[in-house]
């Protein structure tokens, strides 16, 4: 049985939530296929990254409680950030595989091969979207990046009014800022069921990060040797 670590990092989410995440990343994996998911959040991961400050926090928790996944025996890791808070640190503290979905999402949007916007909450993870673009090397032209301006926090009591944030905002980055894909910039989105129908609305590819980098944390776990 191959095992995947999904590492969240951030401490504020409900049981049913991450019972909800659960069920979404057993549903992607192939029919027939051995492999478990286990969800872990570091102890001192902050409650929302909703501060600047809170990207910090979340990087220093990740590095310092990572190794314990491994040793639970997991076989991949998922560093569960739209934008890879931390990835460079939690590579640097394991040997197994780390998945991190911003930097598959930025791979796939390089093959695809069309000006991106990257859609995210609000004004902090808007800052950090320009520092984890500016450090990824392999990514598509971007066309802009764009907020919702509904925080985590917020976001989390009701999934409706940002549904309808993600409509407008994505609706503009293909009218207004040419944008032919779009990254959904926060794990959250990823979970409720908005992808395909903006495919459908807008005609464009949408890349979703849980999608991504769940498919490609269950890839690799499937290449690797068993035992």
């Amino acid at each position: 049985m191959a095992i995947i670590g999904l590492m969240l990092p951030t401490s504020g989410y409900t049981q049913d939530y991450l019972d909800l995440r659960m069920a979404l990343a057993r549903a992607r994996v192939p029919a027939g296929a051995d492999v478990e998911f286990r969800i872990s959040v570091p102890p001192d991961a902050p409650e929302f990254l909703d501060r600047g400050e809170h990207f910090g926090q979340a990087i220093g928790a990740a590095g310092a409680f990572v190794s314990g996944i491994q040793a639970g025996g997991a076989d991949v890791i998922v560093s569960s950030g739209a934008i890879d808070p931390g990835l460079a640190a939690v590579r640097d503290a394991v040997s197994v595989p780390v998945v991190g979905p911003g930097e598959v999402a930025m791979y796939l949007g390089h093959v695809i091969a069309r000006p991106l916007t990257v859609v995210t909450v609000d004004e902090y993870a808007v800052e950090r979207t320009k520092m984890f673009l500016d450090a990824v090397s392999t990514k598509p032209p971007i066309a802009s990046i764009r907020s919702i301006e509904i925080p985590v926090r917020q976001a989390m009591k009701d999934f409706a009014p940002v549904r309808e944030a993600l409509r407008r905002e994505c609706r503009a980055a293909v009218e207004e800022d040419g944008a032919r894909q779009i990254y959904l910039g926060c794990m959250i989105f990823g979970t409720m069921d908005i992808a395909e129908p903006l495919r459908q609305e807008l005609g464009v590819p949408v890349i979703d990060p849980f999608a991504v980098s769940t498919d490609a944390a269950i890839q690799i776990a499937l290449s690797l040797p068993a035992g």
